[in-house]
């Protein structure tokens, strides 16, 4: 894991904690509450998994017989 996967997942887990305050304390809408969770999610999920694909596929290190 880099640096920036790490600051990645904390900036997430901030938003999802943010969002859990603001429907607790500061009467959010639920459904603003499941969508900005849910986007927050997919986009963390969704760069990994370009990132991890593009490291594999493009950037990765191929053996000698390749």
């Amino acid at each position: 894991m880099k640096k920036s996967d790490i600051l990645i997942i904390l900036f997430g887990f901030l938003i999802v904690i943010a969002c859990f305050i603001g429907y607790l304390y500061f009467h959010l809408n639920e459904t603003v509450f499941y969508i900005i969770c849910g986007i927050t999610f997919a986009t963390v999920v969704l760069y990994f998994y370009i990132r991890n694909y593009k490291d594999s596929s493009y950037g990765a290190k191929f053996h000698d017989r390749y």
